[in-house]
């Protein structure tokens, strides 16, 4: 099996850490591959592990082999601290009677866990190394502000090799780092490793045969035994395991080991024989008559830390991050307890439980909770060690030393974060921490001291060097504290507990992830919503007998009722009442004349005859007319059934006359029929105007976590493509709101419903059902869309003035625009248009004073709407309406929703670079450039005039945009293809426009044929990218202008003898099959489909490719619909005007300055082409 070339989340390193958090993904149905660089089996130390292991087994269903497997069972481990007794932790305190774990070979228990991955659904590799990580800008959910956090940027792949001599790379959405103590990230990118100088050993170790059995006959028979060094220097370890073989090693300060040694003059082997003997006399008296088997093995400096344990996308896990002393055998269990939350935390994540910063913060909160418990334990045992007779942890009667040591065992057996639900383990472990942060204490008189002494040295190193061993061994102390309690900037949220942040974890499989603490105390709630401490102590101590218990205040004089009963200070503060809304004065003359305007613009009220001022201004209008524009060209009006319907001729008539146009008309009319007899609700306009009922909706609510995957899609899939909220505000009111809907005002209920909505729309049949198990896509979307709708009507909202239910509507208008048939859709869009009028945010609000936020909510949801409703229109054939004047709504900049806050009051600085709408605002510049280069055709404009136009486009949008994109990026990437298909379609529809087969000569056909290949390319080449695959709601063709005129010249170059042959004629063919291959352009109730359809069947029978026998899928689909090109005549009228290639729709002649009809045929297929049209007209004032 090869390495793939993307996953959904890439772990690197098969250690403990990585195998376990890719086996919890991976039982969560998610797509993870793991590298490991080394190949197994392979040799590791830390062979005992601790009580904690038996639980996250049995989460990843491992414990009952690993239990079989044959490694040796402890009962418990025995700790010789002191040198008075023994102290024996006994796992029964945690696993009951029977309890017991193993000591293991970790060659053998480190494959078992790593093949465990791969029988989870993992794709496992060893022998396989990650080399380099590539990092994408990130600058999203605050990263760049968070010391809890770290930002070297977003990583997207990584590039390996194999020992075999194979190497690639892999793309991925998330990555978990658990490459041991090389840790990629943490060493190479970060740099952010901190080495504990408070715990510099180190150790030398290794393996006896025929030694003596520790404890024989006793419960601890098998258990390790852990000894202090007689000197204080450090301690050692026994372990024996199930392959005959004690494993023992020496554990010292380097300074003192290195020194002995030194002085010794003794070979490896025999210093560590000599120190064994020395120092270790218990453990030295059970290998008297053993052998060693194995070398001496060494290691050094492993007690390191990181400031951060994550960043956006990646977490590090196990000894990539942090490891410690392993006095208590923690290495394991904390790669089982990061590798664990690394899991978790990307899971809660990517279903949108958290924004992607919380889940960070949460991650590097839990490691550095994990880790500081047993760095400050094993800091206070340590102490002990060194200081032999000193009763640091109890007074010297053995029952005080006892219940010392019962202070820490929560968390040497690691329960304290294996069960940390349970609240009498948490206490235990809180109590343990806080002893061992009073063992560990030094007083002020010494630390200032020695820290006065070290600020008099300054640089003078001989002054450094004066220092005495004790203030040497204060000032270690000071650092060890100083660690333990800040790790480096990175915040211990919780010594007690999972809940971080108002996070708690969820560890239940198929709902693995973090939810909202339920209960959390006073202060924490008080410090989330930002109070200062000591605002925070007034608020507890003043108002807790009313406020927290939420009696309500009588508002008695001098005191209420309740505070003079409990003798309590009352104050009552009047809430200032509500400001009431300016309303403008308007006279009734203008209020009419503004109606009537408004009526008139969208052809609901006939145009009265104009004033003189307004002769004047259509008298120079016509003056100014070029010869070749004329007067416009009249519509069609199609009587029938008693009614009439008048179609745009720009839109329709080109397409074949009355005869399409009819037969459109047929399929709106049946399109209603049918819609009628199965809606349930009409649409809100119609409930809203004439049944107005209110529905209470609280039970269409999603569970939170539903609620909180449907914003992650929404955030992922819509938002960049319409940009149209600010994500910081929208979170926090999600994120709250749905634990509690019933707190919902009607226009947030509104908003929510709508992006449930169109999340679902974004959404796959597949996605939906693998997240919504027991509910169909199609039932979903209709629940949402009933329920965005009720809320709609609930909120009244052709009377609303809240730019929030504006909001909601234009969400649920663009995700059902195929729900309702054309005609319909355009007027739900016109009234949205209007209520967008009604708000002013047709006028550009930093003109009217507005504060700087508001004025860009209102452009991001202005150039949203007007291009809705203009492609509403187009799509009705009622024609696209002129703008008027003084709409002067500018763009919005480009600036990152980072940098944009509710309470700006200064100017805003756009930013010169990548953000969030640099997709929405390369596609709306280029749309301005569209209109100049069209209407600086229609003109007259010479051909240099133009291309100058077209490459002035092209220089400002590969500066303003293009150059800052990063092709890893899949919307970067999208943006680029987009922008430079763009100009390729700037160029062929100002040649098409003067374009004649019969008249061209060969280089004009190359030129125009290899602009068209260009274009083609550039949508196989974004249908080829998996990342684009999340933006395929957004349109049901083409995503790149100019595309339907490209494929229309291939099919009628290939209709033409000699026109195109050769590998010309085989790449043609190889192109048009990929793009009927990806994507639906077989729909027969699309006009345009059968016409182009038909024209593709006229091109295969004329010219098809050599060695083909039979024609590829889609021309057999085409045959079976219409048979061969001379005995179906119903499809010809459809592309009579298609295939002519002096016809309009490729010879576009005089009506170059309006829209290509090839464009604006698709009845429902608005993608970008046809949705954005309306808007260049607006656009093209700023952009000038």
């Amino acid at each position: 099996m090869s390495v793939p070339t993307r996953c959904s989340v890439l772990v690197i390193g098969g250690g403990p850490a990585g195998s376990y958090a890719a086996s919890v993904l991976a039982r969560e149905s998610v797509d993870v591959v793991l590298l490991e660089a080394d190949v197994f089996p392979r040799y590791h130390i830390g062979e005992s592990m601790i009580a904690s292991m038996r639980y996250f087994l049995r989460f990843i269903g491992l414990e009952e082999e690993f239990d079989k497997h044959g490694f040796t069972k402890k009962f418990g481990a025995t700790f010789k601290i002191t040198d008075k007794r023994a102290a024996y932790t006994d796992f029964s305190v945690s696993l009951g009677p029977e309890g017991h774990t193993w000591n293991v070979v970790r060659s053998e228990a480190d494959e078992m866990i790593f093949r465990h991955a791969g029988k989870s659904g993992a794709q496992i590799f060893d022998g396989t190394k990650v080399n380099d990580i590539t990092f994408v800008p990130y600058d999203q959910d605050g990263f760049t502000s968070d010391v809890r956090v770290a930002n070297p940027g977003r990583p997207v792949s990584a590039s390996w090799s194999r020992k075999d001599g194979s190497s690639g790379s892999i793309e991925f959405d998330y990555l978990i780092d658990a490459s041991g103590r090389a840790g990629i990230i943490s060493t190479k990118y970060l740099k952010n490793r901190k080495m504990n100088e408070a715990l510099k050993n180190i150790a030398n170790w290794a393996y006896w045969k025929g030694a003596a059995p520790f404890a024989k006959g006793e419960r601890n028979e098998n258990s390790p035994f852990f000894e202090a060094l007689k000197d204080g220097s450090g301690w050692c370890w026994a372990i024996p395991l199930h392959d005959g073989t004690l494993s023992i090693g020496i554990v010292a300060r380097q300074d003192i080991f290195n020194a002995k040694k030194k002085a010794a003059g003794l070979s490896s082997e025999e210093f560590y024989r000599s120190s064994l003997k020395e120092l270790c006399p218990e453990i030295s008296e059970l290998v008297k008559d053993a052998q060693i088997v194995s070398g001496i093995k060494q290691a050094a400096d492993w007690s390191y830390s990181a400031s951060a344990y994550a960043g956006p996308h990646f977490r590090l896990a196990g000894d990539a991050g942090c490891f410690i002393d392993p006095y208590f055998s923690s290495g394991v269990h904390l790669a089982f307890v990061s590798g664990l939350s690394a899991a978790l935390t990307v899971q809660a994540a990517r279903k949108g439980q958290c924004s992607e910063l919380a889940a960070a913060k949460w991650h590097s909160g839990k490691v550095t909770e994990g880790y500081t418990r047993f760095l400050l334990v094993v800091m206070t045992v340590l102490k002990q060690v060194r200081q032999q007779s000193s009763a640091l942890l109890a007074k010297e009667e053995e029952a005080g030393f006892e219940r010392a040591f019962n202070f820490i065992q929560p968390v040497i057996q690691g329960t304290a974060d294996a069960e940390s639900s349970d609240a009498a383990i948490q206490r235990k472990a809180a109590a343990g921490v806080e002893f061992a942060l009073g063992v560990n204490e030094i007083s002020a008189a010494q630390q200032k001291a020695v820290l006065d002494k070290v600020q008099d040295a300054g640089h003078d190193v001989n002054g450094l060097e004066k220092l005495t061993d004790d203030e040497v061994e204060i000032l270690k102390g000071i650092a060890g504290k100083q660690q333990a309690l800040t790790l480096h900037a990175s915040n211990i949220e919780a010594l007690a507990g999972d809940t971080i942040n108002g996070l708690a974890a969820v560890i239940e499989r198929g709902k693995i992830g973090l939810k909202s603490a339920s209960v959390i105390s006073e202060a924490e709630a008080l410090h989330v919503l930002g109070v200062e401490a000591e605002e925070r102590e007034r608020m507890m101590n003043l108002n807790r007998t009313l406020a927290v218990e939420a009696v309500r205040c009588d508002r008695g004089s001098p005191k209420c009722s309740t505070c003079v009963k409990r003798g309590a200070d009352c104050v009552y503060q009047r809430l200032p009442p509500r400001p009431r809304r300016q309303r403008r004065a308007e006279s009734a003359e203008r209020k009419v004349e503004r109606y009537e305007r408004i009526l008139s613009e969208h052809g609901l009220l006939e145009s009265s005859p104009p004033n003189a001022s307004e002769s004047g201004r259509a008298s120079q209008a016509e003056e100014s007319r070029s010869p070749d524009q004329g007067q416009p060209e009249a519509g069609i009006l199609i009587g029938g059934q008693g009614g009439t319907r008048y179609i745009d001729d720009r839109i329709w008539v080109g397409l074949g006359g009355h005869a399409i146009a009819r037969g459109v008309e047929e399929a709106f009319a049946g399109h209603r029929e049918t819609s009628d007899a199965e809606a349930i609700l009409a649409d809100p306009l119609s409930a809203t105007a004439f049944t107005p009922s209110h529905q209470p909706l609280l039970r269409f609510h999603p569970a939170h976590e539903e609620a909180m995957y449907l914003w992650k899609t929404h955030l992922d899939r819509v938002e960049p493509i319409c940009r149209l909220l600010h994500i910081p505000t929208a979170a926090q009111l999600i994120h709250t709101r749905s634990q509690n809907p019933q707190l919902l005002s009607p226009a947030e209920e509104c908003l929510l419903f709508a992006i449930y909505h169109f999340a679902v729309h974004a959404l796959t049949d597949d996605e939906c059902r693998r997240q919504f198990p027991h509910i169909e896509r199609d039932v979903l979307l209709e629940r949402f869309s009933f329920a965005t709708e009720q809320a709609l009507v609930n909120v009244g909202w052709l009377a609303t003035t809240d730019l929030t239910v504006l909001q909601a509507a234009v969400f649920f208008l663009l995700a059902s625009r195929h729900k309702h048939d054309p005609n319909s859709y355009w007027i739900l869009t016109g009234a949205a248009m209007r209520i967008g009028q009604r708000l002013g945010v047709h006028r550009d609000g930093e003109r009217l004073g507005m504060p700087p936020f508001e004025v860009e909510m209102r452009r991001r949801l202005y150039y949203q709407l007007l291009p809705l409703d203009g492609a509403a229109s187009a799509a009705s054939g009622a024609g696209i309406s002129p703008i008027p004047e003084n709409w002067d709504c500018k763009p919005p900049l480009n600036i990152s929703d980072a940098n944009l806050q509710p309470d700006m009051t200064g100017p805003l600085v756009e930013q010169r670079g990548a953000t969030e709408m640099m997709f929405c605002l390369a596609r709306a510049h280029l749309g301005s450039y569209f209109l100049k280069v069209s209407r600086a055709a229609a003109n007259g404009a010479g051909h240099e005039i133009v291309e100058s136009l077209i490459q002035q486009a092209e220089s400002e949008v590969e500066d303003r945009y293009i150059r800052f994109c990063d092709v890893v990026d899949c919307l970067h990437f999208q943006t680029i293809c987009f922008a430079r298909a763009a100009i390729h379609a700037m160029r062929l529809r100002q040649r098409l426009s003067k374009f004649s087969f019969a008249m061209a000569s060969t280089t004009e056909k190359k030129e125009i044929y290899g602009l068209t290949q260009k274009i083609m390319d550039a949508n196989i080449a974004m249908h080829g990218n998996a990342g684009l695959r999340k933006y395929l709601w957004s349109v049901r063709t083409f995503a790149i202008w100019g595309s339907w005129e490209s494929l229309i010249f291939v099919l009628n170059s290939l209709c033409k003898a000699n026109m195109l042959v050769g590998e010309d004629r085989e790449d043609a063919w190889l192109r048009i099959q990929q793009l009927y291959g990806s994507r639906n352009l077989c729909d027969w109730t699309q006009v345009l489909h059968v016409a182009v359809g038909r024209l593709a069947l006229k091109a295969w029978e004329a010219s098809p490719p050599g060695g083909w026998l039979a024609g590829p899928d889609f021309i057999t689909t085409i045959r079976q619909s219409f048979g061969s090109s001379q005995n179906k005549a119903h499809a010809s009228n459809a592309s009579r005007e298609v295939n002519d290639p002096s016809s309009s729709n490729l010879a576009l002649g005089a009506s170059v300055a309006q829209r290509s009809a090839l464009d604006d045929v698709v009845v429902e297929d608005l993608d970008f082409d046809f949705m954005d049209w309306t808007a260049w007209e607006q656009m093209i004032k700023s952009y000038g």
